[in-house]
């Protein structure tokens, strides 16, 4: 099997090149033109990413997509530090049966702090629900329904009576934030996984996610565990720098299915 990791085409930043370059030492780099391995990989959906997941199902190959990961990301778009996930033949992972070999990555990070599960917490109807809507962008790439926002808040009004719905925008969220939060819904991937790695309620409102599930669903035994389950993957599928540069990044994910040489 064949790999290529594609820098991006006329990117106002340095990070897609800095990952191409950097992914096993540059073995893998290619650029936009030349013909695609059987597996593919780009940072991001914009500045030829789409184009090249397209061509990838046109031909039969698979893509990997790379982007920040959801703990541990970095805001130096220029850098070379922080984490970086992957998925394959989409732009969200989904869930695999692979939680046994990525239960080591999990310890791993968790041993440097990243990760750490906190117990669960019982919802008040003091604290509130956050949600979070999808960019304009997730928005017209998914083809959303102009009425997304609206059915999601009534969802979330129903499944929680008596409790304030509150709207946030994507931003770093402080400890003070979360401390008045119960349960969050979320379009982006970030805040629902941060809140479930805090104890609370999470709901993706995407069509594809590691975590589907919702209040009830899960008795709290049950829900530790596929909280566990689903912290397992997500470690398998983080990776910073060093990893990727070294082949510790790819060895594992030869293992777990996601870079499936």
């Amino acid at each position: 099997m064949t790999l290529k990791f594609f820098a991006p085409s006329g990117a106002p930043h340095q990070l897609g090149e800095n990952l191409a370059r950097n992914w096993m030492h540059g073995e893998h780099y290619a650029r936009h033109g030349e013909p695609l391995a059987e597996i593919n990989l780009h940072y991001g959906i914009l500045h030829g990413g789409a184009e090249m997941y397209r061509k990838a199902e046109e031909e039969w190959k698979s893509y990997v997509h790379v982007d920040h990961a959801f703990f541990g990301r970095t805001e130096d778009l220029n850098g070379k530090g922080g984490y970086f996930r992957f998925s394959l033949n989409h732009q969200a992972n989904e869930p695999k049966l692979t939680v046994e070999y990525d239960a080591p990555r999990l310890a791993a990070l968790q041993k440097k702090g990243l990760l750490k599960l906190e117990p669960k917490r019982a919802i008040k109807k003091s604290r509130l629900v956050i949600y979070q809507p999808p960019s304009g962008f997730m928005v017209q790439h998914y083809g959303l329904s102009p009425d997304f926002d609206g059915e999601w808040r009534a969802t979330l009004r129903r499944l929680y009576p008596g409790m304030m719905v509150v709207t946030t925008q994507k931003s770093p969220k402080t400890d003070d934030f979360w401390e008045n939060v119960s349960v969050v819904a979320s379009f982006n991937s970030g805040l629902g996984y941060e809140a479930l790695r805090r104890g609370c309620e999470a709901v993706m409102t995407a069509p594809r996610t590691l975590w589907p599930y919702r209040t009830g669903d899960l008795n709290d035994g049950k829900w530790a565990a596929k909280r566990y389950e689903t912290f397992c993957l997500i470690a398998g599928r983080m990776w910073n720098f060093r990893e990727m540069a070294n082949g510790e990044a790819l060895e594992h994910m030869k293992g777990n299915g996601e870079v499936p040489l």
